[in-house]
């Protein structure tokens, strides 16, 4: 189990719901004695993410000493609120209109990640630690981007026709290019989605031997100048 699974969820609420993922405790949560009930030893982190500015702050505000041992994130409707926000003392404050760009521009940029989260989530701790390993030793420090390569005549004409030639093209020549000679990029495959006539075949972490087929979707992660660099040579 992953030790994302692991973490509990506790919901302050006016209204009572009992659900199995979290722990409801009614109550305003602008109440400082209802915070202090909720925010036992075992609580890391204080969200407050309701849709009104100063509730918000109030919650903040409320928490008061616990704030010094606790992750504190406001919400944030209002721009011209962020002189109080700033002073407000939390660890981070969110625009909620550029979260939701966040997750639109990330969609757009790589569609499968989301995809990938997913299944990753059900993996074991070892095979992250794995998987980070892997990618520092691969990308090292630079920072790290995600992209979605398509293989078909418009994305990657080289290795599209060379499958429907009946040739064989594999993970390999994405990071290698055309020629095995060429420099590898220093990027790695994080899954392959490939549509079937029924259902869509996924693989986490393809390896470099995995073959490809007109159509694939291969989400990579790596560098700025990997991900340009595996542009320029699939367009080649």
């Amino acid at each position: 189990m992953s030790t994302l699974s692991k973490l509990r969820r506790l919901v302050l609420r006016q209204d009572v719901s009992v659900r199995e993922d979290h722990l409801d405790i009614a109550g305003s949560p602008t109440d400082p004695s209802v915070l202090k009930q909720a925010v036992q030893d075992d609580v890391g982190a204080l969200v407050a993410g309701t849709e009104i500015d100063i509730d918000n702050l109030a919650i903040v505000l409320a928490a008061g000493p616990q704030r010094k041992r606790l992750f504190v994130v406001a919400r944030q409707e209002q721009r011209r609120n962020a002189n109080v926000f700033e002073a407000s003392g939390a660890d981070l404050v969110v625009l909620s209109g550029f979260v939701i760009a966040a997750e639109v521009l990330r969609q757009l940029r790589a569609p499968l990640l989301s995809a990938f989260l997913r299944r990753a989530r059900d993996e074991s701790e070892e095979w992250a630690a794995s998987l980070l390993e892997r990618l520092r030793t691969t990308i090292g420090d630079d920072v790290l981007e995600s992209w979605t390569v398509k293989i078909d005549v418009s994305s990657a004409p080289t290795f599209a026709q060379s499958i429907r030639q009946g040739l064989s093209v594999s993970v390999r020549q994405l990071l290698t290019g055309a020629g095995s000679h060429e420099q590898r990029v220093r990027a790695v495959p994080l899954l392959l989605m490939r549509e079937l006539p029924k259902d869509r075949h996924k693989l986490l972490l393809p390896d470099d031997d995995t073959p490809l087929s007109v159509g694939d979707l291969v989400l990579m992660c790596g560098s700025a100048s990997a991900r340009a660099r595996m542009q320029s040579r699939l367009v080649a």
